[in-house]
């Protein structure tokens, strides 16, 4: 009896590729996605279902050939074992909404300095100062930080289209 067909998975990495594939057509195809990229066409072939993790050197050439920064914070927030926890993927790159969102965040910037100053005052952190880190100043600048990636990577895409 044949195997049946699995719908395939639609990955970022996937569909990565096959939005680059509108401006550069090789990437309709493994082997053009190969050749481009250097990575055996089997192999990106499963990195595309999620059958492969690849490695970083995989997803640099993949951000470059494809033109898609924001594969990096989804490898590095979803796939590395070290970033998991640690690096945030931005939820959109669209200039005005990442733009109105940074300048928002860059308002609370006083916020953020006078809670940093504040736990750090006596030069010694008691559990007042721990809860004011885990409740406010950490969440703040976790914030921050999300609106930064997503602007930065919002500017690199238009300086790479530009």
């Amino acid at each position: 009896m044949p195997k049946k067909a699995t719908k395939e998975q639609e990955t970022l990495f996937r569909s990565a590729r096959k939005e680059a594939a509108a401006f550069n057509e090789r990437l309709s195809s493994m082997d053009g996605v190969a050749e481009e990229t250097g990575i055996d066409r089997t192999r990106v072939q499963r990195i595309e279902t999620g059958v492969l993790i690849p490695y970083p050197e995989e997803v640099v050439l993949m951000i470059d050939v494809y033109h898609k920064p924001e594969l990096r914070p989804h490898y590095c927030a979803t796939l590395c074992p070290l970033g998991k926890g640690n690096v945030f993927e931005p939820a959109c790159t669209e200039l005005d909404r990442t733009t109105n969102a940074l300048l928002s965040e860059l308002r609370n910037a006083d916020k953020i300095a006078n809670y940093i100053m504040d736990i750090a005052d006596s030069g010694c952190i008691d559990e007042e100062k721990l809860q004011m880190m885990r409740e406010k100043a950490v969440p703040a600048i976790d914030e921050l930080v999300k609106d930064l990636l997503a602007y930065r990577i919002t500017v690199e895409k238009a300086l790479k289209q530009g």
